[in-house]
């Protein structure tokens, strides 16, 4: 899969989101990023999610 992104909106939402991955993760899955892209409709641009949690707190962008 390939996405085309600005990189100074890229690195906004990668800055915000990783407030909620703990430095000291027990579980290394929760220290990552998850990137979901929802498909284009009716000429739309598709959008693309990040999110990251720390089972407690979460966030998306």
């Amino acid at each position: 899969m390939q996405i085309i992104c600005k990189k100074d909106k890229l690195l906004r939402a990668m800055r915000i989101i990783e407030t909620a991955i703990s430095t000291k993760a027990t579980l290394p899955i929760l220290s990552n990023f998850l990137f979901e892209l929802e498909p284009e409709t009716n000429k739309q641009p598709g959008k693309l999610n990040l999110e990251s949690t720390d089972l407690e707190i979460g966030l998306r962008y």
